[in-house]
């Protein structure tokens, strides 16, 4: 099968920026390539990564991921306002399906291009799968287009205004890690977003029922709340980090916490973390309202009400091998069976 997937960002996760989600484009990547598809690739331009912070001192070494060889060079696209050689690429080739990891209307660049593609490929009579990872497509996806798409959703609830909708869920992919003793309590990795004054609130819980324990925070709190970092000075705040370092920062860690931003709340949607802790077999702790229950249960113990229940759950191990539970039917394979299953019915 011949594949163009389209996003923002890197084909490795060295590096800081947000854009575009790294752990699940790479292994997807790789994992088409080795069973024989071809990949070409096309990102927007690229935002300046932001500064990453010092984490020598946590003595972790990054986990490094690419698909950089399993996309050739000569077929590596960049696409801007000024460049249509992704449109051109489009008419010149006959792609057998056409991934697009949707942008945001708030991207006016970027959606703008992204629908131009889509009226492109269309015309081309090619089939357009949108790879929703962030609940954009119901605002930055022209209307006219939604019937001929098919969207792509790792979210419970069916979308509205798509008529093609396939669930495709989150996984986990097999990875080796340097073994490290958990150094903290809970490790919380994440940007601010919207989410301050929850993660305020479910602090505040967990400080008042377990004093003593030891936080460490990843993300742009320093720079975008700093009001959030006074309110908890005994919290380790490091800044923002490269992905490469997620599952590293992950293990040091008893348990890391989950909290959706409100609009995940509404479609039942997690993110990647739960996976990503089970890749580095640590407990993460959902917020009931975030809760996608393609995952757990509401009797899970993983499903928590608030800080207070992590304090009083924190040491419990069995609760660990209730998650791998959970997820241990996500991996990669099925995931990739799922997407091909998908394109070839489509």
């Amino acid at each position: 099968m011949d594949i163009l997937w389209i996003g923002k960002g890197h084909l490795n996760n060295s590096y800081t920026g947000v854009d575009g989600g790294s752990n699940i484009r790479i292994p997807l990547i790789n994992e088409l390539k080795r069973r024989g598809h071809d990949i070409d690739w096309a990102s927007y331009a690229l935002n300046a990564d932001m500064i990453p912070s010092n984490v020598s001192f946590l003595d972790i070494k990054p986990y490094a991921e690419s698909c950089e060889k399993s996309v050739e060079a000569k077929r590596n696209l960049s696409i801007s306002i000024d460049n249509d050689i992704v449109t051109h690429s489009i008419l010149s080739n006959s792609y057998d399906a056409i991934v697009m990891e949707v942008r945001p209307s708030t991207m006016f660049e970027e959606a703008y291009l992204q629908n131009k593609m889509i009226s492109t490929a269309l015309k081309s009579a090619n089939k357009v799968f949108l790879y929703d990872q962030d609940l954009w497509a119901e605002t930055s996806i022209d209307s006219a287009f939604k019937p001929f798409v098919t969207l792509l959703k790792p979210y419970v609830r069916c979308s509205p205004t798509f008529q093609h909708q396939e669930f495709f869920p989150y996984f986990y992919h097999k990875v080796q890690l340097q073994y490290m003793r958990p150094q903290y309590d809970v490790v919380y990795i994440g940007n601010r977003y919207e989410r301050e004054w929850d993660f305020v609130r479910f602090m505040n819980q967990f400080v008042s029922h377990a004093k003593d324990a030891s936080v460490l925070v990843s993300g742009d709190w320093i720079s975008k709340a700093p009001y959030v970092v006074k309110e908890f000075p005994s919290f380790h705040w490091i800044g923002s980090t490269p992905h490469s370092y997620t599952l590293p920062l992950l293990q040091l860690g008893t348990c890391t916490v989950h909290m959706g931003r409100s609009v995940m709340r509404d479609y039942g949607m997690t993110s990647m973390r739960p996976f990503e802790a089970y890749m580095a077999d640590r407990l993460c702790y959902v917020q009931r309202y975030a809760i996608n229950d393609y995952i757990y249960s509401k009797q899970s113990h993983c499903v928590v009400n608030d800080g207070a229940d992590v304090a009083n759950l924190i040491n419990m191990s069995d609760i660990l091998i209730e998650q791998h539970e959970a997820l241990k039917k996500y991996s990669l394979e099925f995931a990739t069976d799922t997407l091909l299953s998908i394109m070839e019915s489509s």
